[in-house]
């Protein structure tokens, strides 16, 4: 039995694309690539994207007062801890330029001359500082965190903002973290905060800018004879 070509089920292979036919951005690229095409080209495609946009938000950063702001805003795109810290490490101890090109199949429907993604010397630092920036953004899960309530506020029915200083499992340091929390919970934490006894509570600790805000709380309770003696 004669095996199967290893392009059978692939889309068609065209011929290479005249000079005069336009270019396509990488978005459409992106944007229209059929789910049959093989996937190493839709890992280069949307690799690509995640380069450019990484280098986009570097250039952003340097211009602009919105900090490390443009990186957040480029994760939908793929940008990440793992990429910019990757893309400085290219650069060397010594920090070179470099560039990345990426070179699609011309016989491919759809084939597209990929500009290069060039990085300055510059770039390298701005992209150290968004690794750990994004790093640090990244949630912890399901920790447990104890400590007192400092502050209620509540506008809404469903639910109570309250802020703890306390401790995180596994960690020496004192920390204020905000969270929100069902009514029956937030009337806990109020007659806590009154009685001046600590609490716990368990779910995912997130960094926005300098606060840490613990999401999906489950959990939470009141801490008996933590109260002042």
């Amino acid at each position: 039995m004669e095996a199967p070509s290893p392009l059978e089920g692939q889309p068609p292979l065209e011929g290479p694309p005249s000079l005069e036919a336009p270019m396509l951005l990488v978005d459409d690229l992106v944007a229209g690539l059929p789910a049959q095409d093989p996937l190493e080209r839709q890992v280069s495609l949307r690799l690509y994207q995640a380069v450019r946009a990484a280098h986009e938000a570097a250039d952003a950063a340097l211009l602009s007062v919105e900090g490390l702001d443009p990186f957040i805003a480029g994760v939908d795109q793929g940008v990440s801890a793992n990429l910019c810290e990757a893309l400085a490490g290219f650069g060397g101890s010594a920090g070179h330029q470099f560039q990345i090109a990426t070179t699609l199949a011309v016989t491919r429907r759809n084939a597209a001359a990929l500009v290069p993604v060039r990085f300055r010397r510059d770039h390298l630092a701005v992209l150290k500082e968004a690794a750990a920036e994004l790093r640090a953004r990244t949630p912890q899960e399901d920790v447990a965190v104890t400590g007192e309530v400092v502050r209620l506020h509540r506008e809404g029915q469903a639910t109570g903002e309250i802020t703890l200083v306390g401790r995180i499992e596994d960690s020496e340091g004192l920390r204020r973290i905000w969270m929100d929390l069902p009514i029956p919970d937030y009337e806990a934490a109020m007659r806590a905060h009154q009685e001046m006894h600590q609490v716990t509570v368990r779910g995912s600790l997130i960094r926005r800018g300098t606060r840490f805000y613990l999401s999906d709380p489950t959990g939470f309770r009141v801490l008996a004879g933590t109260g002042p003696d």
